[in-house]
């Protein structure tokens, strides 16, 4: 059983949550956590950081999607 057959009984189609084509623009939503590690303002900063969708990564065990989002931020 995966995680979203457990609330919702029937297994999870994705033809109804695509995002969007590969390299479209989206939007990463941010925690309070990741805006403080940020040093974002509270009141005033941004809740959200504008990126490029890149694909989605299926987790088998947990039967889970990842939606890929880059930011234009360089990793290492």
């Amino acid at each position: 059983m995966t995680v979203w057959e457990a609330p919702f009984g029937r297994r999870p189609n994705l033809n109804r949550y695509l995002i969007g084509p590969w390299g479209c623009l989206a939007n990463i939503v941010l925690t309070k956590e990741q805006r403080d590690k940020r040093g974002m303002d509270k009141s005033w900063g941004p809740r959200a950081l504008a990126g490029i969708y890149v694909g989605c990564v299926m987790h088998f065990k947990e039967g889970a999607y990842e939606f890929l989002v880059h930011d234009g931020m360089r990793i290492g």
